[in-house]
C-alpha cells in the first residue's frame, strides 16, 4: 500500500479531529506526522468525498529548494504538469527566489457573478511548505479570501499522493 493511499484511508477513517476556531467558523483538522508533516482542514467527510478548506505539507526536503530560483521554478512547473485533474489548470504567477516562494494558481479562474474562485499553491522552501487552498476574489469588495471546496474521494486520494511524491 502506497503511502498516499494509507494517510488518505487514515484520513478517511479518522474520528477524532482537533476542532480550529476562527473568527468566523470552526473546522477540523487531521495531521499525519512521520518523516513529513500533512494537515487536512476540513468541514465535513462522506462516503463519496470530503468538503475542505485547506492542504498543507511541511517537508524539509522543500529545504533544498531555498536560494535556488531554478530549482523552485522548475518544482512549481512540474507540480503544475502534475495536477491536472481539478476544475481548472495550474500555473506558476509569481516567484520570489529573494523570499524563497512561488504562487501557483488555477486558470483561467471559474467566474461566477461577481466573483472569480481559483485554486492557489503556496510553496514557502524557507519554512518548508506547501499550502493548497481554494479562493474567492470579490469584485466590489477588492478582496481575497478563502472559500471551502469538495473533493471526491478519488481526486482527494490522487492529490495527496501528487503533493507527498513531489521531491524537491
Amino acid at each position: 500500500m502506497s503511502k498516499a493511499k494509507k494517510i488518505f484511508d487514515d484520513f478517511k477513517n479518522f474520528d477524532k479531529p482537533l476542532v480550529i476556531s476562527d473568527s468566523t467558523r470552526n473546522y477540523n483538522r487531521y495531521n499525519y506526522k512521520n518523516d513529513f508533516e500533512l494537515s487536512i482542514d476540513y468541514f465535513k467527510k462522506s462516503d463519496l468525498g470530503a468538503e475542505l478548506l485547506a492542504i498543507k505539507m511541511i517537508d524539509k526536503n522543500l529545504q533544498n529548494l531555498v536560494n535556488a530560483k531554478d530549482k523552485l521554478e522548475k518544482f512549481s512547473n512540474e507540480l503544475c504538469d502534475r495536477i491536472t485533474y481539478l476544475t481548472e489548470s495550474f500555473r506558476l504567477i509569481e516567484m520570489d527566489s529573494k523570499n524563497n516562494k512561488a504562487q501557483i494558481r488555477s486558470y483561467p479562474p471559474f467566474i461566477k457573478q461577481n466573483e472569480k474562485l481559483f485554486f492557489e499553491i503556496v510553496i514557502n522552501a524557507s519554512q518548508c511548505s506547501l499550502l493548497l487552498s481554494r479562493k474567492v476574489y470579490d469584485k466590489y469588495n477588492h478582496s481575497t479570501k478563502p472559500v471551502s471546496f469538495i473533493l471526491n474521494d478519488e481526486i482527494l486520494e490522487r492529490i495527496i499522493a501528487d503533493l507527498i511524491l513531489q521531491n524537491a
